[in-house]
């Protein structure tokens, strides 16, 4: 399926696979059936890619990207969730990391999920150059 042809939601899914922070916003706003149902368009696994990674480190970096829309964004690829407006999480989906950089992607969004806590909660302009340069 041509993905033009698709829900909204499916290519909000496929957005934010490619490392769209903003396609969080509309993920939670989704019923959870909804979001499995979108996956479900989708062809193939969901695969997280480290060029889509580096791609929000560099808009953080850039300061063009939100730290707490980052940190979204990396807690929904990191466990496959979403929190919804009702106060609750959507069901995991399985979302994999691509193969050759599976390690360096876990590494960096496993920092960026911590962003915004109190001890580990930032990411130096250093840190995520590594980072990006890791995953490149």
């Amino acid at each position: 399926m041509n993905l033009n042809e698709g829900s909204t939601l499916a290519m909000a899914l496929n957005a934010a696979l490619r490392g769209n922070t903003g396609a969080i916003a509309e993920l939670s706003a989704a019923g959870n059936s909804q979001i499995v149902a979108a996956a479900d368009e989708l062809p193939g696994p969901l695969v997280l890619t480290g060029e889509a990674v580096a791609a929000v480190l560099q808009g953080l970096v850039e300061r063009k990207l939100d730290p707490a829309d980052c940190q979204a964004w990396a807690s929904f690829v990191r466990w496959g969730s979403v929190p919804t407006a009702a106060g609750g999480i959507t069901e995991s989906l399985d979302i994999d990391y691509e193969l050759a950089r599976d390690e360096q992607i876990a590494d960096a969004v496993s920092r960026l999920d911590e962003l915004g806590d109190v001890i580990d909660g930032e990411i130096s302009d250093d840190e995520a150059f590594e980072l990006i340069h890791s995953l490149r």
